[in-house]
């Protein structure tokens, strides 16, 4: 069995502002392994869409956003949408006012 391998929240955080994710991709940011995933999708377990282009299988990461309960790409990135700075809890520095 190989190891899984984990993702930074930043490569998290990059992948889901991508229009669509792979199912590897998706299996990465979910922290499944690509059978769980498959097996998931094929019994519908994941209420997840999938967009079929030739023999590729690719997921909205929109989708994804709202399975993980996060309604805007900005929630992953600790940004308040009018403004787009940063929120305060979002680094260990200060922010210049």
């Amino acid at each position: 069995m190989k190891p899984r391998i984990e993702i930074s929240p930043e490569e998290r955080a990059r992948l889901l502002l991508a229009p669509t994710l792979t199912l590897k991709e998706t299996a990465d940011v979910l922290g499944l392994g690509l059978t769980t995933l498959r097996d998931g999708l094929r019994r519908g377990d994941l209420d997840l869409p999938q967009v079929r282009v030739g023999t590729r299988v690719l997921i909205p990461s929109a989708s994804l956003l709202r399975l993980l309960g996060m309604d805007e790409p900005t929630d992953l990135l600790g940004m308040d949408e009018p403004s787009g700075r940063p929120t305060a809890d979002c680094s260990p520095f200060e922010l210049d006012s």
